[in-house]
């Protein structure tokens, strides 16, 4: 039985361990940007990229008006937020049609643009 069962769960972890488990976007996007996505959240293009040891992840998400609304209230509560153009410790900045939100961490570059007149959010996750 050892022996089978043994086998068996070594296909059963090769196999997991291939299928490309991602963190899903919204658990993604709060764990980066300390905002949550509001509910109605559209994703409309979702792409992962790998090259070796380095990855890139862009992602299209479109919101409600109500969505919008909620999703640009949360910036302008959080405590990463600027109105400066160049402001230095603040990571999301008012900017244009909408925000911007930039992280350099653990040699992962992350990058949020946000339109509130198209009300779409623009991904990107590069590491």
């Amino acid at each position: 039985m050892s022996a089978n069962l043994s086998r068996v769960l070594c296909v059963v972890v090769l196999l997991l361990s291939s299928c490309g488990y991602r963190t899903p976007t919204e658990t993604r996007f709060k764990n980066v940007c300390d905002i949550k996505l509001p509910k109605g959240t559209t994703v409309l293009k979702d792409h992962y990229i790998e090259a070796g040891k380095e990855y890139g992840i862009r992602y299209n998400l479109q919101l409600t008006n109500d969505g919008m609304k909620e999703f640009t209230q949360c910036i302008r509560e959080s405590k990463d937020f600027s109105t400066a153009q160049m402001a230095t410790n603040e990571k999301w900045i008012q900017k244009g049609n909408g925000y911007s939100f930039y992280l350099a961490k653990d040699n992962i570059f992350h990058q949020v643009e946000v339109d509130t007149i198209s009300r779409t959010i623009f991904y990107i996750e590069q590491g």
